[in-house]
């Protein structure tokens, strides 16, 4: 596994990131706005789903999930290109792991929860989620808001040791 994480680090994206003087932080910050819309857009449903702003029909919620595709096509390139850039110290990296399989659960649970509330199928669903809605949407603003620390503590924790 070693000599793929090396051969990862010493791609042309790879060596954009590390040594322009702009390629990280132009990375991390697109990297930024893309969690920013993709996990504001899946909480702001999550809530809805939740009970808050119960006057706002679960229907009018449905454009939202082009921009939440947005983010995640945004996200996708730019953790790769993050990845690829330190690729040794991602994958040992407990909160990395930790932020990866929230990050799938996450989405897991999006994408179950769209399906079932943004259904064109049925212009007249219920505006009242079921037990079973709600309980994804629970799980799934604990993973999301998993996915924010998790990623965040990856600057700041290497918890390999624990």
């Amino acid at each position: 596994m070693q000599d793929v994480l090396a051969w990862l680090e010493a791609t042309a994206v790879a060596r954009m990131v590390q040594e322009s003087s702009w390629g990280y932080p132009i990375v991390l910050s697109a990297h930024a706005v893309g969690m920013a819309i993709l996990a504001g857009i899946v909480l702001m449903m999550n809530f809805r789903v939740l009970g808050l702003a119960p006057g706002i029909p679960l229907s009018a919620l449905r454009p939202m999930v082009r921009y939440a595709l947005a983010g995640v096509v945004i996200n996708v390139i730019t953790g790769t290109m993050l990845f690829i850039a330190n690729a040794d110290a991602f994958y040992e990296s407990t909160p990395f792991r930790l932020k990866i399989l929230s990050l799938v659960v996450g989405l897991i649970l999006w994408v179950k929860m769209s399906r079932s509330i943004l259904s064109p199928a049925d212009p007249l669903q219920s505006d009242v989620p079921s037990a079973k809605l709600k309980l994804i949407a629970a799980i799934s603003t604990v993973a999301w808001i998993s996915v924010i620390v998790m990623g965040r503590l990856i600057a700041y924790w290497d918890w390999k040791d624990f």
